[in-house]
This record gives C-alpha cells, sequence and structure tokens, in this order.
C-alpha cells in the first residue's frame, strides 16, 4: 500500500503583520498602509420649496479625489444641536443631496463624509435656513 501526503493548512494570527512563516519554510510578508480618505469640498447647502407648504434643503459638493471612496454620508443638525446620521448616498461620483425631511423656518447645518468601508472623513460644513412659507 502506497502512502498518501496528507496536506494540511493553517491559519496563524502573527502580532507583527509583516512577516509570517509559513510551516514549510517559504515566508510570507505583507505591508500595510494608512491611507487618507478625501474629503469631498465647496459643500453648499441651499434652501428652498418641495410643494406647498413643503420645504426642502439642497446639498451639493464636489467629489472626493479618492477613487477607492464608495459614496457619502450626510449628517444634519437642527439648530445648534448635535449632528445626527441622515442618510448614506452612493456612488462617490454622487454631488448631491435633496433632504426634505425638514420643517419650514428652521435652520440646518449639514456635514457630508466621504465613506470607505468603516472609513470615513469630514468636509466641512454648510448650514441653510428654511423660509417661512412655501408656495
Amino acid at each position: 500500500m502506497r502512502a498518501v501526503p496528507v496536506l494540511t493548512a493553517a491559519l496563524v494570527l502573527v502580532a507583527n503583520p509583516a512577516l509570517a512563516t509559513l510551516g514549510d519554510g517559504a515566508t510570507a510578508s505583507a505591508a500595510f498602509t494608512t491611507t487618507t480618505l478625501a474629503a469631498p469640498t465647496g459643500l453648499t447647502a441651499t434652501a428652498g420649496c418641495a410643494g406647498l407648504a413643503a420645504a426642502k434643503v439642497t446639498l451639493g459638493w464636489t467629489a472626493t479625489t479618492s477613487a477607492f471612496a464608495t459614496g457619502y454620508d450626510v449628517y444634519r443638525a437642527v439648530g445648534g444641536g448635535a449632528s445626527t446620521f441622515l442618510a448614506s448616498v452612493s456612488p462617490r461620483t454622487t454631488v448631491a443631496y435633496v433632504d426634505t425631511a425638514v420643517s419650514l423656518l428652521t435652520q440646518y447645518t449639514y456635514t457630508v463624509r466621504a465613506r470607505f468601508a468603516a472609513w470615513s472623513t469630514a468636509s466641512g460644513t454648510a448650514s441653510a435656513t428654511t423660509g417661512a412659507v412655501c408656495l
């Protein structure tokens, strides 16, 4: 009877990711780099009307220069309050968002962040105050 070699594989997590030694004497190395996700620029917020007695705020920005960004996260603060997550938009070439969940005669401040997986980076903020009346 002929012996059949058995191949096994094991995954080993190494504290130093730059060098991992394999069981057969070969070595594998990995280089990790830190990449900065470029923020979108030129954020603007313009208040307007979305119909009778319905306000809206239209956001516009210049797309991120990071080719690996997958989209944007939009945050909104009401008056001087804290920012809360509003929406995710994609793809990265998207350069506008319309917020129709706003009230008349209210100030809103928006922040748009470029997104890739769990990474995001803040852009500048822009504010708009909705009108008293929409006709």
